[in-house]
Parts: structure tokens; C-alpha cells; sequence
């Protein structure tokens, strides 16, 4: 069962946020087969003091590892923001972690959907005045993943500066599809790389997936 939490209605009270620069909004985020669901994402948003200034960047936004969240960021953000000329710093949670609205579906707790989410959370706060020229991404640990995928889903047309902090790549076969098994020489070896697959998908992603739930829940 999940675990009993404060009411979303109570969490967008500010009374209830746990910083000063706290947000809590629903966004329309695309899942895996097309469609949109509502998710409830708690971030947080710096804005640039000085706005007269020509800024570097549009957006930055950082990705927090695992066991951590957005106020992870929060004493390095503002000073991040100023420093490199961004107009606007964001964070958010990972479904699993921090106050971001848990789910019962098990693709939301993954990297690719936490690139989704900072799509749309980085579209909806920076994008409003048009499309984004330049914008910087960080990631920490497994946010290092998170990164590099929301990189690919925003716009080719969108430069894009990334630092990678400890990056966790291969912990947990993220990039792992036909490739390999395209890259696997002769029948034995495509058979071994289907196997492997079908392993990797029926059992080990979603028992620890499940356990992470779990845990992090």
C-alpha cells in the first residue's frame, strides 16, 4: 500500500513547501504509450537578480542523484544562476523522491521519465517567451543519466551545455535495447543477447524496481 502523505492540496500551501523558493504545480507529462498524464512536481525556481543584464543562458536545471532531491541544489543554485548569467534556475524531484506526487505505475520511477518531467517543468518556466537558445544541465550521480536523455529531447536547435558530476552511466543497464542485440555476432550470440534481455525486463527490472519503491516510498 502506499504510503499515507500530506494532502496536494496542502503541499501548494506555502506553509507546507520546504524552502523559499519552493514550487508545486501538475504538469501534463507524456508517458511512454502518447498520453498525458497529470503529475504533481515539486521544484524549485531561482530567478536572476539582476534583469537588466543580457543573459548567457535562458534556464539552467540540475538533476539530483539517488536518496537525494532537489534541495540537494539549494545551496549552490542562486550563486549558480548568477554566476554563469542564467535567467532562471530549476530542480525538480524524481518520482520516488523528495515531495514529487508518487505513482503506480512503474515506468515514472526511471530516468527517462524524470527527463520528461524537467522537459516539461524547464518548457513551462523558461520557454514562455519563446524558444530556449541556450541552456546548462547538471547531473549528479544518477541525475547524471537524467541529463543526457532530457538533452535528446529537447530541441536540436536548443544549445546545450552539460556537466556531469559523478556520473552513475551503467548502473543499471539504462541504455540497454536492440542495439546490443544487433551488435551481437552470429545465432549463438543473438540468442545469449535475447535471453539476457528478456531476463533483464521480466524479472530484475521489475523486482528492483519494486524494492526501490519501496524503499525511497
Amino acid at each position: 500500500m502506499p504510503p499515507s502523505r500530506i494532502s496536494m492540496d496542502e503541499l501548494c500551501s506555502k506553509f507546507h513547501l520546504p524552502s523559499a523558493i519552493s514550487n508545486y504545480k501538475f504538469f501534463p507529462v507524456p508517458s511512454k504509450s502518447g498520453t498525458f498524464a497529470p503529475i504533481g512536481v515539486h521544484y524549485v525556481k531561482y530567478t536572476k537578480k539582476d534583469t537588466n543584464a543580457v543573459p548567457v543562458f535562458d534556464a539552467i536545471h540540475c538533476h539530483h542523484g539517488f536518496g537525494a532531491s532537489s534541495l540537494s541544489w539549494l545551496p549552490t543554485l542562486p550563486s549558480m544562476v548568477n554566476r554563469l548569467g542564467a535567467r532562471v534556475g530549476l530542480s525538480h524531484d524524481m518520482v520516488g523522491f523528495g515531495f514529487t506526487e508518487r505513482q503506480k505505475e512503474l515506468e515514472w520511477y526511471t530516468t527517462d521519465a524524470s527527463a520528461r518531467i524537467s522537459k516539461e517543468v524547464m518548457l513551462k518556466e523558461a520557454g514562455a517567451n519563446g524558444p530556449l537558445q541556450r541552456v546548462a544541465l547538471f547531473g549528479h550521480s544518477l541525475g547524471g543519466i537524467g541529463v543526457l536523455k532530457m538533452a535528446l529531447k529537447l530541441p536540436k536547435e536548443t544549445a546545450k551545455l552539460i556537466v556531469l558530476c559523478s556520473p552513475a552511466l551503467g548502473l543499471s543497464g539504462n541504455f540497454e535495447d536492440e542495439s546490443s542485440q544487433e551488435r551481437a555476432s552470429g545465432v549463438w550470440g543473438k540468442f545469449k543477447a535475447k535471453i539476457s534481455s528478456i531476463v533483464r525486463r521480466g524479472f530484475v527490472f521489475p523486482v528492483s524496481g519494486y524494492i526501490l519503491r519501496r524503499v525511497v516510498g
